[in-house]
């Protein structure tokens, strides 16, 4: 769920960002200092206080003139909500009282912690703050009521989303079915309703993406990532890989790590 975070200082004045495709949905708050953002062929200024959300695959650096103050928070995936409402917007921007401020920056401190010293409830940890942040960017936009076909594709959103933040469990469509509080059997008829062939076709999607993600961003052995993903052991997920790819998993492992 968790692709990177980073918070503190840096001088960008010192170390631009040269602008790069990212691959993941970026949480980017300014607490303090001022920030030139390069995206595509234009130049926005972003002062402090300010949470910006940045769409996946969107071509974007950044620059500054003196030391900044800032938190930058990627994930594979965002609340169907958030992710609906930028479906035509590149970046969200939201101006951040001092309150907002402070609580954002304790939501950081906890994700890192939760990121580096993970719990049986890591997931459940960064649902929550992934969860604060998505409500903080959308707080200015009006509410409005679903339709049914929207509200099918929510649930099913609402479905993926759970099953990626609990990958190292590979949880059963009874599972997840329970969590929403339906039953498996009219989830399954939502799935196909969502025009997805079944449920564990959308999740091995989800399962192979983490697993290629783990392989080209980490070096972790296969064991380790076997374990964050499902599944028993190496063999199984080299099965896994082949049979879905072709290849087998070490033609995924490539450096390009990008670091803020």
């Amino acid at each position: 769920m968790v692709n990177y975070i980073k918070l503190g200082d840096i001088d960008f004045s010192v170390t631009p960002v040269t602008p790069k495709i990212r691959n993941c949905w970026e949480f980017f708050i300014i607490l303090s200092g001022e920030v030139n953002f390069l995206i595509d062929s234009d130049v926005i200024k972003v002062s402090e206080q300010t949470l910006i959300v940045f769409q996946p695959l969107l071509l974007f650096g950044c620059s500054a003139d003196t030391k900044v103050k800032r938190i930058v928070i990627d994930y594979h995936t965002v609340p169907i909500e958030l992710s609906e409402e930028m479906k035509l917007k590149p970046y969200l921007k939201t101006s951040l009282s001092d309150q907002e401020c402070s609580r954002v920056n304790r939501l950081a401190i906890f994700a890192e912690k939760a990121q580096n010293d993970p719990t049986h409830l890591y997931s459940l940890q960064q649902q929550s703050v992934l969860f604060e942040l998505s409500l903080l960017a959308m707080k200015n936009i009006p509410m409005r009521v679903l339709n049914r076909t929207t509200k099918i594709k929510n649930i099913v959103d609402r479905a993926l989303f759970l099953y990626e933040g609990s990958l190292n469990e590979n949880p059963r469509i009874e599972d997840i079915a329970l969590k929403l509080n339906i039953s498996s059997g009219h989830l399954r008829q939502l799935f196909v309703k969502a025009g997805y062939k079944s449920p564990k076709e959308a999740f091995n999607y989800l399962r192979m993406r983490q697993v290629k993600h783990l392989l080209m961003k980490t070096d972790l052995i296969l064991e380790n990532i076997a374990e964050r993903t499902g599944f028993t052991d190496a063999s199984e997920l080299c099965r896994f890989v082949k049979k879905r790819t072709g290849q087998p998993p070490k033609t995924f492992r490539a450096k390009d790590y990008v670091e803020w």
